[in-house]
């Protein structure tokens, strides 16, 4: 599997976040929360003020679920290993276009293989 640094550094942005907030509920003024837990005075206020929860992403429902992105990118990691180029046909050979969750994985798997193909070259 493969890890990012952004994924670190996200859940670490998300934990100190709800401590300000959790601090903030409790009584600690905003820019002192903020300081304490290395957090934009913004990005509290803003979060107090929608309601928001630090943990939800803002857009659409992502087509992959968190296993399919990782076993995909896992393949084509290796594909790209063993110089194997990767077309539609390819991807719907190896992946299943049944639905899964009531949506069409090969659907999702097609326009991710493509997006993966155009940033790696």
């Amino acid at each position: 599997m493969w890890c990012c640094h952004w994924k670190k550094s996200r859940e670490r942005h998300i934990r100190q976040t709800t401590a300000a907030l959790r601090d903030v509920i409790v009584g600690t003024s905003i820019k002192i929360a903020a300081a304490k837990w290395k957090v934009p005075q913004s990005s509290l206020q803003y979060l107090l003020k929608t309601g928001n929860d630090p943990e939800c992403r803002p857009g659409q429902a992502t087509i992959l679920t968190k296993i399919e992105e990782e076993l995909l990118a896992d393949w084509l990691i290796e594909m790209s290993r063993r110089g194997i180029p990767i077309n539609k046909q390819n991807l719907l050979d190896r992946w299943p276009t049944q639905p899964v969750h009531k949506r069409q994985t090969g659907q999702g798997l097609v326009s991710c293989v493509s997006a993966v193909q155009l940033t790696s070259r």
